[in-house]
């Protein structure tokens, strides 16, 4: 078991029991494992043959349930392993010893959530509202670079974004996509001579809103390396529920 797993146990009471639901029901179609999350112990789903993401081995953690989309050739062989006593799948050296040589791991990734409940709004004057494809808003991705980007994602968000300004450019910016009806999954940039000003807090504080004003959950996913990222989020009362890696299989 992680050692987080205790404390976001703990953590998710800071959530409503609703929001907590409506967060594993995404993750149970997302992951095809519609009888995941039930219980502290961990489901392996088999992706179906010939899916487009087949060879894809995908874990995600909330609290003490863990969650397993795999190929059918290693489900099996994974389900064995878990049955046999907890480890953390969340980890990708545990993963490679367990299915060999990956072509690719992305993450892990922290998952962090917000509700009313424990939402903890950032006030701010001159934040204003931009489409995400907007020339100030493709400057500041290209001043980003491209890493930061991809992790943001706020080029390819389809609701507005919220920006802030200095020296006449937009320096920071933050928006969300919908997941299945149900969370908000939060982006944020900053240009690099700008970070630690606390201007990426004030922005994703009014998409964060926005999100819950529309009925959803917010959700924040950031690289477990990515401290400066987390802190925002803690900062705004998001509460770190689990981890999520993906790891791409050689075929």
């Amino acid at each position: 078991m992680s050692e987080f797993a205790g404390g976001e146990s703990s953590a998710a009471e800071r959530l409503s029991a609703v929001s907590v639901e409506r967060i594993r029901g995404v993750w149970r179609g997302l992951l095809g494992a519609p009888s995941a999350f039930q219980a502290a112990s961990c489901v392996v789903a088999a992706r179906r043959a010939g899916a487009a993401d087949g060879g894809w081995l995908e874990v995600v953690r909330l609290a003490d349930r863990l969650a397993v989309s795999a190929p059918p050739e290693l489900a099996e062989r994974i389900g064995e392993v878990v049955a046999g006593g907890l480890v953390d799948l969340t980890d990708p050296a545990v993963v490679v010893a367990l299915v060999g040589p990956v072509a690719e791991v992305i993450g892990p990734a922290a998952l962090a959530y917000a509700d009313r409940g424990c939402f903890t709004p950032c006030p701010g004057s001159g934040v204003a509202m931009l489409d995400a494809g907007d020339g100030a808003v493709v400057a500041l991705a290209e001043a980003c670079g491209p890493e930061d980007v991809a992790e943001s994602a706020i080029t390819e968000l389809p609701s507005p974004v919220w920006v802030a300004r200095a020296d006449g450019q937009v320096v920071a910016a933050s928006g969300y996509a919908v997941w299945s009806g149900a969370l908000g999954q939060v982006g944020v940039l900053t240009h690099p001579r700008f970070r630690g000003r606390g201007l990426g807090r004030v922005v994703a504080s009014a998409a964060v809103a926005d999100a819950l004003d529309a009925g959803l959950v917010a959700q924040w996913r950031a690289r477990v390396t990515l401290q400066a990222s987390r802190r925002i989020a803690g900062s705004l009362g998001f509460v770190e529920l689990g981890r999520q890696v993906l790891f791409r299989l050689e075929r």
